[in-house]
């Protein structure tokens, strides 16, 4: 009796908790004693938002054939398709072993109720080992092919990427949505070490025309330019030396551009700060194929598009 009270409480916190109740008999109709294990193989959370790691109940007792134990009903878990894999061992020593399918009732149900002849396959894998305890927030690993026309699938998304997120070689491929960006403007993808880098041409729907011959910018001697307007620059160092770095980028919230450098024999490198010019790495240019795309988010604020390194 203690162990099913056990099990009723550490289960009733469970909003999709069901009580399974019944009497086990022997073909003549007499209660019988057995032992009996409920194991589910597949990780899930239930509809209360517990996560719940592969594993098993054991040993749970009869009472004159009688047994009652709570389980988290197999139609609200996500996914969809888990059931439990049930073996009742006799005081004969007879073994036998059931799948059950339990369903959403709010009342107590027999082994008729959840009896199934068949073993779903749940439609994806979640790796509940790393969800913190009583959240499903993170770290859910999906396989497979899922339909959600009659959902939503929200992506991580803010007024602006955080670039804490993705400051790692390990964090590349992730997506943030920046909510307040202009439409066409608001896809980031993580390139690891090199930060968050704006999707597309940023331009919703017009890319930037290079003109047959770019607009030359040099670098004044605090390593700044200022743009006019959306367009594909050259840029050139200060006193023509040997090389130079990029420090400031004045330009107007909107302004998209192209850079590459103005010869292959004067090097300029587009610096990061994390603050104006918003890329997770200095940019080296020192060959005139090489290009560098960005966006201003905001007066004098940019963020990289993409980088190239194109020469040999």
């Amino acid at each position: 009796m203690v162990r099913r009270l056990i099990l009723l409480f550490a289960f009733a916190s469970a909003l999709s908790a069901e009580t399974i109740t019944d009497t086990i008999r022997d073909a003549s109709g007499t209660a019988i004693e057995a032992t009996i294990s409920i194991c589910w193989t597949a990780s899930y959370i239930n509809t209360g938002g517990q996560p719940k790691p592969a594993n098993c109940l054991d040993d749970i007792e009869t009472s004159s054939g009688v047994f009652s134990v709570v389980l988290d009903a197999n139609d609200t878990n996500t996914p969809s398709g888990t059931s439990y894999a049930v073996s009742f061992r006799f005081g004969t020593g007879q073994t036998t072993t059931q799948t059950w399918v339990v369903p959403t009732s709010g009342s107590s149900q027999g082994i008729t109720d959840v009896f199934s002849a068949t073993t779903p396959t749940p439609s994806a894998t979640i790796n509940v080992s790393l969800i913190a305890a009583g959240t499903n927030t993170v770290n859910i690993v999906w396989t497979g092919v899922h339909d959600f026309s009659a959902g939503q699938l929200e992506l991580p998304n803010s007024t602006a990427p955080i670039s804490t997120d993705c400051d790692e070689a390990a964090e590349a491929g992730r997506i943030h949505v920046d909510t307040d960006a202009t439409s066409g403007q608001q896809l980031f993808a993580c390139e690891g070490l090199a930060g968050w880098v704006l999707q597309g041409d940023g331009g919703g729907g017009s890319g930037i025309t290079c003109a047959s011959t770019p607009t030359e910018l040099t670098l004044d001697g605090a390593g700044a330019i200022t743009l006019v307007g959306s367009k594909c620059y050259t840029l050139d160092t200060f006193a023509d030396a040997s090389s130079d770095a990029l420090v400031t980028i004045n330009c107007n919230a909107g302004d998209r551009f192209i850079f590459r450098p103005a010869a292959d024999s004067r090097t300029v490198t587009v610096t990061h700060d994390g603050a104006a010019i918003r890329i997770r790495a200095d940019f080296i240019m020192d060959n005139a194929d090489d290009i560098f795309e960005g966006w201003c988010t905001g007066t004098n604020v940019i963020v990289a598009t993409g980088r190239h390194s194109n020469g040999s």
